[in-house]
């Protein structure tokens, strides 16, 4: 019983060590890239606390080397002692714990050169001013891949990312803002001594299309059907180029290559000329409506010949003598009918052939857009690392 509650116990602590582990790289790896963040932006003081977080939590080769060059480049800025120290340090640290690293040659370069100037430094103000001084302070740091944005803790005047502040422990408000992007607030907890690196992702605002276009005209947009004019409202597009087809059946269509920024609004007005196919449609269809009306005409034509004709012969049937006149009579009627019947036949058979035609030239007349002319478009008003190594 007693070695049983010993296993369990085991297996607890074991669970507990692993998300502790767990925690702890997640930490660092959040740590890491703002670090990177950070010196991409020159900001090497706020590069030294995150990587030296990242390094306490996660030591990795790498992480020595990203922080022996800030060090480096921060000892240039404020000329700091310790700051040439640490970073000859770390760059021997980063040599004996990885001798043959992808960083190996920059390692012994940077040392050639600091090594002297460390000796020099030392001569000048002494051992004891090379100390560099333990600071156990409750910092937040607030870090994005977004360039240019602002950052403000608790309420305080917005400044440019990354941001390092010292706080009190316990919860504060993180409000980051940018152009283009959708705005974000967060609540994180400081920890007493310790440094939180956050990393403030954003959600970039989609660039507004809004086309005045004509009715029944087809919308595409990247070879994907957007759908029919008129449209419900703009199109949200995401920052970058898209290929815009206006297309309507009897019409040129119009095509335009548009490259959109985040939250851009654009403005388009796209008017689409008549297809030669199209006139030529209503040409050929009104001619075949001529030609039927004509067919019309001479049946109504050959039934009247065909009238007086039976006219003739009910007098014949019916007994009675016939002039030469009457004769007569009846042979121009029936030729008339002949005539006109035979021209009925010619004009409907043109008047169908030609309505087919028509019919076809309407339908089939919708031009491809991949080669199509460009439209104008208007803007509307609207919102508009460098030596760093390795990663997780």
């Amino acid at each position: 019983m007693r070695l049983a509650a010993l296993a369990a116990a085991f297996v607890f602590f074991a669970a507990t060590a692993d998300a502790s582990e767990e925690e702890d790289l997640e930490q660092a790896k959040a740590a890491f890239e703002g670090g990177k963040t950070a010196y991409t932006a020159g900001n090497y003081e706020a590069a030294i606390a995150a990587f030296a977080q990242a390094d306490r939590l996660a030591p990795r080769p790498a992480i020595v080397f990203s922080l022996a060059q800030a060090y480096r480049l921060q000892y240039f800025v404020d000329k700091q002692p310790p700051r040439l120290k640490r970073a000859v340090e770390l760059y021997r640290r980063y040599l004996a714990e990885e001798p043959d690293g992808p960083r190996r040659e920059d390692s012994v370069t940077h040392l050639a050169m600091l090594e002297p100037v460390l000796l020099q430094v030392e001569a000048e103000h002494g051992r004891a001013a090379m100390v560099e001084q333990s600071r156990s302070e409750t910092q937040l740091m607030v870090s994005t891949s977004v360039k240019d944005a602002r950052i403000s803790i608790d309420g305080s005047e917005p400044v440019l990312a990354p941001v390092i502040r010292t706080v009190t422990p316990g919860p504060h408000q993180i409000k980051v803002t940018a152009a283009g992007y959708f705005g974000r607030e967060l609540e994180k907890l400081a920890v007493e001594g310790r440094l939180v690196v956050i990393d403030a992702e954003l959600e970039e605002r989609p660039a507004q299309l809004a086309l005045a276009v004509p009715d029944g005209s087809e919308v595409m947009i990247g070879g994907r059907l957007v759908g029919e004019a008129p449209l419900g409202g703009p199109i949200p597009l995401p920052a970058g180029r898209h290929f815009v087809s206006i297309s309507k059946n009897g019409a040129y269509p119009m095509a335009e290559e548009l490259v959109v920024e985040r939250g851009q609004e654009l403005q388009v007005k796209v008017d689409l000329d008549t297809t030669v196919q199209r006139t030529t449609a209503y040409v050929v269809l009104g001619t075949s409506g001529a030609l039927l009306v004509g067919g019309a005409v001479t049946t109504l034509l050959a039934v009247l010949a065909e009238g007086s004709a039976r006219d003739v012969r009910a007098r014949l049937d019916a007994g009675e003598n016939l002039l030469p006149a009457d004769l007569d009579a009846y042979d121009r009627a029936v030729n008339r009918r002949d005539t006109f019947t035979t021209a009925s036949v010619g004009l409907f058979a043109g008047g169908a052939a030609a309505a087919l035609a028509g019919v076809l030239l309407y339908a089939f007349d919708h031009p491809r857009a991949e080669s199509a002319p460009g439209f104008q478009v208007g803007p509307a008003a609207g919102p508009g690392g460098l030596g760093v190594s390795g990663r997780f």
